[in-house]
Parts: C-alpha cells; sequence; structure tokens
C-alpha cells in the first residue's frame, strides 16, 4: 500500500506541474521533437541503407560504428521519442508507470550505447594514426566485437535502476521520463555520480586525448615531409606545402567540430546532473530541466552527418543512391563515381583516418594522396 500511495504522489506531482507548463512550451516541444523523429527516421535509415544495404564497398573500420549509432538513432526515434511527442500535444504523460519506465530505459540505453560508441570512433582513430602499426589488418570484426561489448556494458549500466540502484521516473515537465535526478531513495546520488563520470568526463577526456594525437601526429609528418620536399623545385615545395597546410586546415576543423559538437549536446545535461546532486535543496525550474533532455534528442539527427559530411567518397556515394539531393549545377558521370571509388575507397575511414606518410621514399616512388579529410 505504501508504494502505490507514493507512485500515486509522484504521477500527481508531474501531473501538476505538466498542467502548470504553459501551452505554449507543450506545443513548440511537441513541434520540434515530432520533426526531430521524422527526420531522425529519414537520415538515419538513410544512412543505414546505403553503407549496409546499397553499397558494402563503404562498410570500413569507422562506418561500422556509425551504422550501430544510426541504428540506436533510428531505434530510440521510432519506439520512443513518439510517446513524448503524443504526450506533449496531450499536455500529460500518457503511458503511465509501465510506459515510463520502458521509456526511460529505451532512452537511457541508446543515449548511453551512443557517447560510448563516439567515444569508440575517437579511439578508433587515435589506433588507426598514431598506432598505425596496431592497424594494419582491416577486418572488421574487432569493431564489432566493441561494439558488443559496448552495448552490454551500457545494458548493465541502464538496468541497474531496475534492480534497485536509482529509479526511473517523470522528468522535466511531466511529458517524459528519465533516472530520477533527484536521487533522494535507491542511493540515486551514487548513481548520478558514476553517470556523468563514466558517460560525460571520461568519454571527454578520451575524446580530447585522441584528436588532439591525431592532430599533432598529422602536424609532426607533415613537417617531416615538408622537409624531405625541399630538395625538389621551388614550385612543387610550394605546391606541396599549400596541399598539407590545406589538410591540417581541415583536421583542425573536423577535430573542433566532433569535440564540440559532443559537448553541446550532453555538457547542459550533465551540468544539470550535478547541479541537482549538489544542491539538494535547489529548485530548478521544470522547463529548465526539460531542454537538456530534449537536445540530446536532438543531437540523434545530426550524428551520421557530423561524422561522415567531410568524406568525399561517402559523400558522392549518397548523392549517386540519393540523386534528387545533388545540386542541379553539379554533374557527374557513372565513369568519374566509379574513378573516385576506386581510388578513394581504402581511405574512408573517416576525415581523420590518415596514415602517416613515410619520408623515406625514394625519390622514383610516388604515393597517391587518397586521404580524406
Amino acid at each position: 500500500m505504501p508504494n502505490n500511495t507514493t507512485l500515486i504522489s509522484i504521477n500527481s506531482h508531474h501531473d501538476i506541474i505538466a498542467a502548470q507548463t504553459p501551452s505554449w512550451f507543450h506545443f513548440t516541444s511537441g513541434v520540434i521533437l515530432l520533426n526531430t523523429t521524422v527526420v531522425s527516421i529519414v537520415s538515419n535509415g538513410f544512412v543505414i541503407f546505403a553503407l549496409l544495404l546499397k553499397d558494402r564497398k563503404l562498410q570500413t573500420r569507422t562506418t561500422v560504428y556509425i551504422i550501430a549509432i544510426c541504428c540506436l538513432n533510428l531505434l530510440m526515434a521510432t519506439f520512443g521519442t513518439p510517446m513524448v511527442v503524443i504526450s506533449c500535444f496531450n499536455k500529460l504523460w500518457l503511458f503511465g508507470r509501465s510506459g515510463c519506465t520502458y521509456y526511460g530505459f529505451l532512452m537511457s540505453f541508446g543515449g548511453l550505447a551512443s557517447i560510448f560508441l563516439l567515444t569508440m570512433i575517437s579511439i578508433d582513430r587515435y589506433i588507426y594514426v598514431v598506432k598505425h602499426n596496431l592497424s594494419k589488418h582491416q577486418s572488421t570484426m574487432p569493431i564489432i566485437i566493441t561494439i558488443t561489448v559496448c552495448f552490454f556494458m551500457t545494458f548493465g549500466f541502464t538496468i541497474s535502476p531496475l534492480l534497485g540502484w536509482n529509479q526511473y521516473t517523470y522528468a522535466g515537465v511531466g511529458t517524459s521520463c528519465a533516472i530520477d535526478l533527484v536521487g533522494e531513495k535507491n542511493n540515486g546520488h551514487s548513481f548520478v555520480l558514476a553517470l556523468c563520470a563514466i558517460y560525460f568526463a571520461l568519454p571527454v577526456s578520451v575524446m580530447i586525448f585522441a584528436y588532439g594525437s591525431v592532430y599533432a601526429k598529422v602536424l609532426k609528418d607533415s613537417k617531416a615531409k615538408l622537409g624531405y620536399s625541399r630538395r625538389k623545385d621551388v614550385a612543387l615545395q610550394r605546391k606541396e606545402f599549400r596541399k598539407k597546410l590545406s589538410m591540417e586546415q581541415e583536421l583542425a576543423i573536423t577535430v573542433i567540430i566532433n569535440i564540440c559538437f559532443f559537448l553541446m549536446c550532453y555538457t547542459p545535461y550533465a551540468c544539470v546532473l550535478l547541479w541537482k546532486v549538489l544542491s539538494k535543496d535547489a529548485e530548478i525550474d521544470p522547463i529548465v530541466m526539460a531542454i537538456p533532455n530534449m537536445i540530446t534528442k536532438i543531437a540523434g539527427v545530426f550524428t551520421p552527418f557530423v561524422f561522415l559530411s567531410k568524406n568525399d567518397v561517402f559523400r558522392e556515394h549518397m548523392l549517386n543512391i540519393y540523386p534528387c539531393f545533388r545540386p542541379r549545377n553539379v554533374v557527374h558521370t557513372r565513369e568519374s563515381i566509379e574513378q573516385t571509388t576506386m581510388t578513394s575507397v581504402q581511405n574512408i575511414d573517416e576525415t581523420t583516418n590518415v596514415r602517416p606518410s613515410n619520408t623515406k621514399q625514394g625519390n622514383n616512388s610516388k604515393q597517391p594522396d587518397d586521404r580524406k579529410f
């Protein structure tokens, strides 16, 4: 009986919050999340179709991670976010306590697993560029094993609230569900702190180290290659210098975009978590608590494009598969597309997957520069 009373009181409390929230916020949230759901299903579905079904030549180390992330985004957009959209337009959570637990678990699993996979992409790029001797084997099986381990680790963490460590409850303005940020019961504070440490602080640290090391390695290799080219004529030296400078600038932009994208998506939510833990008696406006949660849902739309947009081969294949998105003033023949694939597909492992070049080559040896940023 006490348990039923507690559940009713929690539900009633968030029903009151939902009723007190301005109608414009419910409507705006519903419209934003509805558009996010549609775009996420379409965009992630397109990427999965292109990478997994249409052209298997595009399945490389990094794109396997991207496929897994897109599958998670598609899962959440199809079976999770519509529940919030319906509740927003009705200004009330409509799926009961069981639906709240289901939604909280599904979205937590998808979001946290995606964070792990984004971190593993940075590690894979670090190994590919900095520790390239370890990545001679191009088999995707180690990547699949890594993804499976990430899923099992995340499953173990997200199922903990169902086993008594924290709980899934109503969140924000009462039209969504998540882990209990207040955490006054079931050692909730320790769960929130572990969540911030494992799924925010650790990934950020790993990404900064990995991408920073990648940039430093490419910069060092570029300087070494430039020193070797000084024995050549001045015109060729200037051409190689401009090429190296352009590559370094592109890489720096890619690194900054990847890190900033992660920070923009998950820093607001992490700040809310820490705020609730460190300021137990602080009252946070439900709208303020709802916005970071909404941002993490919007992130699923842009994830595949952030990591694949600067890859020329992937972009060309996407435009070939979906010609309706190709600008009218740009015409590419089938032969040119096939030639681009033949010369570049081996280096499709993203914009920063650049093998350091061998500066000790002989004068007569030529190595095609297929590196993509």
